[in-house]
């Protein structure tokens, strides 16, 4: 999937802002309030080829978890 990511760093205030907009009626909609309030600071687009490669390693990254998931639990009681 497509990830837009926001150019503010200050996301949780924005959200309140936006909620408390909203609830007041500053902006008509959540719609309208986030096209009005929220920036795109870049775009990160899948790349399929590596998709593949990676999900080659996925499969043995679930391997690896299955079969060490107990010896994990036990390390952290320790």
């Amino acid at each position: 999937k497509t990830i837009n990511v926001p150019a503010s760093d200050t996301a949780t205030t924005l959200g309140a802002a936006i909620l408390a907009g909203v609830g007041i009626g500053v902006y008509k909609d959540f719609k309208d309030a986030v096209g009005r309030t929220v920036k795109i600071n870049r775009v990160h687009k899948p790349d399929m080829i590596k998709n593949e490669i990676y999900k080659k390693y996925y499969d043995i990254y679930i391997e690896l978890y299955e079969e060490m998931k107990c010896s994990m639990s036990k390390i952290s009681m320790i």
